[in-house]
């Protein structure tokens, strides 16, 4: 949508929408003294620092450089990006550190610089200002605005000579056309209101899975078959993607399995997408961790910057992959991540930074890249030659620069498909003797990388950020397993309680000691969803306590009581243009609503409290047209609508167990409950069915895993109902009740029979006779000493008339946590069963 009033400005619009990929200049000399200091330097923030000695006299956002705008009666030009945009640095070079264009700015503008990472409200409707006027968006955002904050002009990257042009150009018509600028002003700040503010819901009732089955579909018909990922360049790490496909391959989404049509299943489009970023120069193989994204469809050439909440998101892909599939390669992509948030993102208070630049030397990737002089002056002859052959080296360099199209003469580390001589697997592609000669080259490569002059490091630490970390960092660590992650989670959640957080609440950014701006809706909702995970990972009620405090916070400063969801401001806040509920998201990151609304579901099932699933279905009611229009924009509150949906069809199933069995039913009668062997760990036996727990080892070590079975023998004129049974009746289940150091792992259900039932009158699975569930659990960590491991079993016990009341017992059996390896196994038969 392009929103141009006049003959002139169409002709401008025209112009401010060109983008070019000229070569940037390079960078002044480090060692003089800076000529020139702004209004910038007294900021805490590093995009804005670096600006700081630039010509052009930068102020930043806030009532004195819009009172000055309004006394001098000049137009504002803003500029919005970040400290590791590399196209931000070039327009820099090219034009900011410039005394001609700064000339022109400052006679005829204030000029106002914003880091839109630490301002995401401003960000948010100022690129939607640009895309509305454009068609396209991107970084740096350039805009020219009234002296009230209002858009009327904007593009993106300019090269030098056309930006002076357009200065000059938009300064006259600021001066002679005030009528139309004030017009065009009026035109798109309500266009954007429009678009950012969502019609109230039309219809009210709860959602279904329409949006999660076009999600999939959509997914499946962008799905590129031979790279990965989905649609042509430039590819992004597809996050939401990746969580609907491992939610859909899970739990048996209606799409995951669409063989017959010819099209790839979703835990194929998500191991595949895994494996291709694994493989690609977007993964780096020296150091650990992915760049923000491919310029091509192979994965293969990166913008050479790297995002905390990419690899955040990241992480947890690879962690939900490894559940999904025990493959080994998402073990060691997940902790190849871990290991370099570690060693180059991590405070020493334990919080994380926010990224790394592509540049280095003043050249895109440098720090990044090889070419085979330096791999030879570095390796031995062996070395060099098999790293160099098994990761695309050649002696002309394999990279090109995607600005200039120029050729260094370096290479880009990345896999393509090896010979199977060399390799097991398409996923785990090198055998143990390889493997082992390339860790051992991968870190001398990386000692001497280090020794490298290294890309500029975003020191700032945000909340929402950081949330996203610590919630993939604590569900990694206890699925890996992997204790360390948890810790690294928990030292970074205490971190952003103590010094992101006053009487006030939370705080979005901080920077060496100073914390700064009110929270948004991410902050408390990334959060809240990673001290959540925390309490799933370490059953620590603190944790627990911490997303009430913090979601019941969310619920009074954000929510919109009138038609549900949540504006992603809070009256603490600036008002800009619209209050917005921003749920189209930006920069990759998941939608904050959708977040909270995951959370809220969370915590409904974690404490009962119907508050949080209201409210999760009043934001979902809100968002529903969107979510059946546009999935794909939407992903994460399509991902939230799917668990949402998941708790309701639970409270159903124990609703309707409850009218079958009718008021007057009687309970199962208990008959005994011992803890004596040969009949198991536990007991539970009732008029209805014996339930046995057994449990392979009565000690264990950490990094050792546990095997649990439950054996149910239900009585002859009995049944239960499996766990395919719909919403008809409760579905006979079983979990581990919460506690640190133990990680449950993928649980083996009963089949059961299908077929149909006279008391329900549909059909339904039914089990009878003798059923065993299995449970696998890792040791991850936690004290030494005895534990009481509990085993929560649910289930409706019914005959042909009539079904007894749902029941829900816990079978407890003692298990011993020691690290003495004792490998003595107990139950064989029981075991054997599998």
């Amino acid at each position: 949508m392009r929103v141009v009033q006049s003959n002139s400005l169409l002709v401008l619009g025209l112009v401010l929408g060109f983008s070019a990929t000229g070569r940037g200049q390079q960078p002044p000399s480090a060692e003089k003294s800076p000529p020139h200091t702004n209004a910038l330097i007294h900021s805490h923030s590093p995009y804005l620092l670096q600006h700081a000695h630039n010509p052009v006299h930068w102020l930043p956002w806030g009532p004195e450089a819009f009172a000055k705008a309004k006394a001098e009666n000049k137009p504002i030009f803003v500029s919005i990006g970040y400290s590791t945009c590399y196209w931000c640095h070039v327009m820099e070079r090219e034009s900011f550190e410039d005394e001609q264009v700064a000339a022109v700015l400052n006679a005829h503008y204030v000029a106002i610089k914003v880091d839109r990472e630490q301002r995401p409200d401003i960000d948010e409707q100022l690129m939607l200002a640009t895309q509305l006027m454009t068609g396209r968006g991107g970084w740096p955002n350039s805009l020219w605005l009234t002296s009230d904050g209002r858009p009327w002009m904007a593009g993106t990257y300019f090269p030098r000579e056309q930006f002076i042009a357009a200065l000059e150009k938009l300064a006259s018509v600021w001066q002679n056309e005030a009528e139309a600028v004030e017009k065009q002003a009026q035109t798109l700040a309500q266009a954007v209101r429009n678009t950012a503010q969502l019609s109230p819901p039309t219809t009210a009732g709860p959602p279904d899975r329409q949006p999660l089955q076009r999600a999939i579909a959509e997914l499946s018909q962008l799905y590129d078959a031979q790279h990965g990922g989905f649609g042509g360049k430039p590819k992004f790490p597809p996050h939401g993607g990746l969580r609907l496909l491992a939610y859909a391959a899970r739990n048996g989404s209606p799409l995951s399995d669409e063989a017959s049509s010819g099209a790839a299943s979703s835990q194929q489009m998500l191991t595949r997408t895994l494996n291709a970023m694994w493989r690609g120069g977007v993964h780096d193989h020296i150091g650990g961790g992915f760049h923000r994204y491919s310029t091509d469809e192979r994965w293969f050439l990166p913008h050479f910057e790297k995002m905390l909440y990419d690899n955040a998101q990241l992480l947890r892909a690879y962690a939900e992959g490894f559940q999904l599939t025990a493959d080994p390669l998402y073990r060691t992509a997940a902790l190849d991540i871990y290991s370099w948030v570690g060693r180059e993102m991590t405070d020493s208070g334990g919080a994380f930074f926010s990224a790394l630049d592509s540049e280095s030397e003043g050249q895109e990737g440098r720090f990044n890249t090889w070419s085979m002089a330096e791999l030879k002056q570095v390796l031995t002859a062996e070395q060099a030659e098999l790293f160099g052959r098994l990761y695309n080296f050649t002696e002309q360099g394999n990279f090109t620069e995607e600005a200039s199209g120029h050729r260094p003469g370096t290479n880009i580390p990345y896999l393509t498909d090896v010979p199977q001589a060399v390799g097991a697997s398409p996923s785990a592609p090198f055998d143990a003797t390889t493997a082992a000669q390339l860790q051992t080259i991968r870190a001398k490569l990386l000692d001497v990388r280090q020794q490298r002059t290294h890309p500029h490091l975003d020191d700032k630490v945000l909340t929402s950020w950081n949330g996203l970390m610590i919630s993939s960092l604590a569900y990694a660590g206890r699925t890996l397993p992997e204790p360390a992650m948890t810790e690294a989670a928990s030292r970074a959640a205490d971190f952003i309680l103590a010094e992101l957080q006053s009487s006030e609440g939370l705080l979005h950014s901080w920077r060496r000691g100073q914390a700064s701006i009110p929270g948004y809706l991410d902050d408390y909702a990334f959060l809240a969803d990673g001290v959540l995970e925390l309490y799933l990972s370490t059953g620590e009620k603190r944790w627990l306590d911490t997303a009430k405090s913090l979601g019941d916070r969310m619920r009074e400063r954000f929510e919109d009581d009138k038609d549900g969801g949540f504006y992603f401001t809070s009256e603490a806040h600036e008002a800009l243009l619209v209050r917005s509920k921003n749920i189209l998201g930006g920069g990759n990151l998941p939608v904050g609503n959708g977040v909270a609304i995951g959370v809220l579901v969370e915590l409904y099932r974690q404490t009962g409290e119907e508050k949080y699933l209201q409210s999760a279905a009043r934001g979902l009611n809100a968002f529903s047209a969107v979510m059946l229009k546009s999935p794909r924009q939407v992903e994460h509150l399509v991902l939230a609508g799917a668990q949402y949906l998941d708790v309701v069809d639970q409270d159903a199933r124990e609703t309707r167990g409850r009218e079958l069995a009718g008021p007057d039913a009687p309970a199962a009668s208990p008959k005994s409950s011992v803890t004596t062997k040969p009949s198991g760990d536990a007991r539970h036996q009732d008029q209805a069915l014996t339930a046995s727990l057994y449990l392979s080892h009565a000690q264990r070590a950490p990094g050792q895993q546990l095997q649990i079975a439950v054996g149910i023998d239900i009585e002859p004129n009995y049944h239960l109902y499996g766990s395919s049974s719909g919403n008809e009746v409760l579905a006979t289940s079983i979990k581990l009740v919460p506690q640190a150091g133990l990680n449950p792992g993928q649980l083996q259900s009963p089949r059961g029979k299908t077929g149909y039932d006279p008391l329900l009158e549909a059909d339904v699975t039914t089990l009878s006779g003798t059923i065993w569930f299995y449970l696998p659990v890792d040791i991850t960590d936690g004290d030494e000493g005895p534990r009481q491991l509990q085993v929560q079993l649910v289930y409706q016990a019914c005959d042909r008339t009539r079904c007894l009341q749902p029941q829900e017992i816990v079978l407890t059996a003692p298990l011993q946590i020691s690290q003495q390896q004792d490998g003595r196994a107990q139950y064989p038969e029981v075991f054997q069963k599998r």
